[in-house]
């Protein structure tokens, strides 16, 4: 085998052997395209790792896009979900891995941006669950942890639904009207499948509905989750949704501001055109302003030794004492 030069890092590393699969001595993928006849790469699949580690941290949206465009030179197929399940257990490394697997395959054009778009959208609406087969398992795993492992898929998505909505809808408080709206969510179920098998669901509907009162989930006590409750609410929704409250001062809004700006205008009236109230108020402040002074200079104390007065203070005179 010969040494090659990567065009990306410009180290050295053997090209060829077995083809250059994984799992041998070759650090460059074979190109399976007649343009370049029976070539490798002229990047080594250490760049090609931190390539595509760079785009997919960049900009996660059309990274597969850049994967199917990439397979177009090696003249490979893309397959999303083939490319997923190798992506969990080999990360960056996976395009190696992939690569090998799909050299028989022909490349195909699609744009993959796209469907990238719709794969994004579906996690973004939590759907994503119900497309992948991994995930839909995972889901039901624990829903069947949560309600019982008798109950089928569709029947597991009835009773969550029906629980997730009688908790949007009503105050529910406790482990006691927990439990009372998982048992009302399953009687639910019983009287569906009752109702449509044409049996007789009258014991169920009394149980339902004496559930429903014990549990008082009744619509007086329904809270309103898509409703305001107060002015604090709107005003929350609002500034989460970037609003914000303009304050405007010295501005006047209301009879409160009217009657201050009344009462301001009629006082400095007084003192402006009543030359006898503003001198009164001039010799008031002279006045003040002396007392404060002359408070200042008689209790203005220097520092005493109030121990040593204290002490004097409990020593009897001798005239005092007492013979005992």
């Amino acid at each position: 085998m010969k040494k090659k030069k990567c065009c990306e890092c410009g180290e050295e590393y053997l090209e060829g052997g077995s083809g250059g699969t994984a799992g041998t001595s070759s650090k460059f993928l074979p190109i399976n395209n007649f343009l370049f006849g029976k070539g490798y790469l002229p990047i080594c699949n250490y760049c090609i790792e931190k390539r595509i580690q760079r785009i997919y941290e960049l900009n996660p949206e059309t990274y597969w896009n850049f994967l199917d465009e990439f397979c177009q030179l090696l003249n490979i197929a893309f397959d999303p979900s083939l490319w997923e399940k190798l992506f969990k257990a080999h990360k960056y490394k996976t395009f190696i891995v992939y690569a090998n697997m799909m050299r028989e395959s022909e490349s195909k054009k699609i744009n993959w941006a796209l469907t990238n778009q719709a794969f994004l959208a579906l996690e973004k609406e939590k759907l994503l669950e119900e497309e992948i087969p991994e995930l839909k398992e995972e889901k039901v795993r624990k829903l069947q942890k949560k309600w019982g492992e008798n109950y089928c898929p569709e029947e597991l998505v009835f009773l969550e639904d029906l629980y997730k909505g009688i908790l949007n809808s009503q105050n529910v408080n406790g482990d006691l009207q927990i439990d009372n709206a998982k048992k009302i969510c399953k009687i639910s179920l019983l009287l569906d499948q009752r109702i449509s098998a044409g049996g007789d669901f009258d014991k169920l509907l009394g149980s339902y509905d004496k559930l429903v009162k014990i549990a008082d989930f009744t619509p007086k006590n329904a809270r309103n989750s898509g409703d305001f409750d107060s002015v604090g609410e709107l005003f929350s929704w609002l500034e989460k949704r970037g609003w914000m409250n303009k304050f405007y001062d010295n501005v006047t809004n209301d009879i409160v501001d009217n009657t201050i700006k009344n009462f301001q205008s009629y006082v400095r009236g007084l003192y402006v055109n009543e030359n006898s109230i503003a001198e009164e108020i001039d010799r008031r402040l002279d006045a003040l302003k002396q007392v404060s002074e002359l408070e200042n200079k008689y209790y203005d104390e220097t520092e005493v030794d109030y121990d040593k007065f204290e002490i004097e203070g409990l020593k009897a005179p001798e005239e005092f004492l007492e013979d005992y």
